[in-house]
């Protein structure tokens, strides 16, 4: 038996045809908008129920607060909020430093090389030549018959 709804989330609206009596969004895609977080106590809210600082010290900027969310297949931790998906570090940055300069990445500095920390104070602005340069420096860098396109090893 067929139930037709309209779509919960306000935006969208649609009639939809479902199986499922329960079911209250036309798509995943309008159900994970209309649970997404837009204010901004409540996006740092969310932010400090999913990291775990040290001391629950928010003036610690030695110590990694880990990110308990979801962590991608990159090692970076991943949160959402503001109808989109946001590297933690990132928006940690931008809850307790400040925006993020158009056009410029987060990079790990030389504190902390771990992908899931989301301390702002381990992050810096930067464009891709100084995250090669860190990269080379911080001996991140895969070079010679590491590399996953080398023919030759060293010997040859």
């Amino acid at each position: 038996m067929a139930f037709q709804k309209v779509c919960a989330y306000e935006p969208c609206s649609l009639p939809f045809s479902t199986a499922f009596r329960h079911q209250r969004f036309c798509s995943r895609s309008c159900g994970n908008k209309a649970r997404t977080l837009l204010s901004d106590e409540d996006v740092r809210a969310y932010f400090l129920a999913h990291v775990a600082i040290p001391g629950n010290d928010l003036s610690n900027k030695t110590d990694c607060w880990v990110w308990s969310g979801h962590i991608n297949s990159k090692g970076y931790g991943m949160a959402f909020v503001r109808n989109d998906k946001i590297r933690a570090h990132r928006l940690g940055y931008e809850l307790f430093v400040g925006p993020i300069p158009e056009g410029l990445d987060m990079l790990h500095g030389p504190l902390c090389k771990i992908r899931h920390c989301a301390n702002p104070w381990h992050v810096r602005p930067g464009n891709d030549a100084d995250n090669a340069k860190d990269r080379i420096e911080f001996g991140a860098q895969v070079k010679g018959s590491e590399h996953y396109m080398a023919e030759f090893t060293e010997t040859q």
